[in-house]
């Protein structure tokens, strides 16, 4: 990418906003701004991007902004892994919270199975990615 007018700049900030809606971001609004000799840019978006509404950079030029910004929505997990992520999570919780009980293992080794499964699945998914 390389930002030298406004068009580009207007370009390059479309781009992300369509690599942020391949995500799954809903309502995805780059920015970025240059101010005093700073660049800035924010990620913005009406859904969660990772772990929040909004996540901000700073770089030394607006290449350097937008490349950052890409790499940074190329490494987030799609929403259709979130949620998996986040169903582990609750099962682990659950476990968790049936350990603390003393449930007995007739109970607890079906939940103990699913959340194994679902590890190994997602130890072989990240080997194969």
């Amino acid at each position: 990418m390389n930002i030298v007018t406004i068009k580009d700049l207007d370009a390059a900030l479309q781009q992300i906003a369509e690599a942020m809606s391949a995500k799954g971001i809903i309502g995805p609004n780059p920015e970025i701004t240059l101010k005093q000799g700073r660049v800035s840019a924010w990620l913005h978006a009406q859904s969660n991007i990772g772990d929040r509404t909004c996540h901000g950079f700073h770089a030394d030029n607006v290449n350097e902004a937008a490349a950052t910004m890409l790499a940074f929505i190329d490494a987030l997990k799609s929403v259709e892994e979130e949620k998996v992520l986040a169903w582990q999570r609750s099962l682990g919780d659950l476990i968790d919270d049936g350990a603390a009980l003393d449930l007995p293992d007739e109970v607890m080794a079906g939940l103990r199975t699913s959340s194994k499964a679902m590890t190994e699945n997602l130890i072989t998914k990240q080997k194969d990615s």
